[in-house]
């Protein structure tokens, strides 16, 4: 039986999380600091004592090459992990590459924060207002997000 390989539409790459642009719609990162992650930042490190580095990110973050500065990354997904990573000093993360449009990002984004335990109402709404400002179809994005129209 012959089987064909999908194509790959992202790539998996080690960058520096100084890179990593935090999406402007994002109200996370304004909030971010090494309290607010502290038991996140010692999973990280725990895990990257074990392999002898300072810290060690399973789950790689998710981001597009910055239209506005080259070289960086918008980030769609991470936000607290990126902000682990430069409190712990790590040099490299894991990052997702993906050629996103603005709209597709903020989906990326507000689809990871709806996939917490607990997500924060008022982060959902800031990301919907976001959202609308840059022109989403709200209905639209409901549908894809498997949420009513009505929330």
């Amino acid at each position: 039986m012959k089987t064909t390989t999908p194509k790959q539409e992202d790539d998996l790459i080690i960058v520096d999380p100084k890179k990593l642009l935090p999406w402007t719609a994002n109200s996370r990162p304004k909030r971010l600091t090494k309290e607010s992650v502290r038991e996140l930042m010692q999973s990280i490190a725990m895990a990257g004592k074990t392999r002898g580095k300072k810290g060690h990110i399973i789950t790689p973050l998710l981001g597009r090459p910055s239209p506005a500065k080259p070289g960086y990354y918008d980030l769609a997904a991470g936000h607290r992990r990126r902000a682990s990573a430069i409190f712990l000093k790590m040099v490299g993360v894991p990052l997702i590459v993906r050629e996103m449009t603005d709209e597709e990002l903020q989906e990326e984004l507000i689809t990871e924060n709806l996939q917490r335990t607990d997500p924060d109402p008022r982060e959902e709404a800031a990301a919907l207002k976001a959202a609308a400002k840059s022109g989403a179809n709200l209905g639209e994005l409901a549908d894809r997000l498997g949420k009513s129209r009505a929330w």
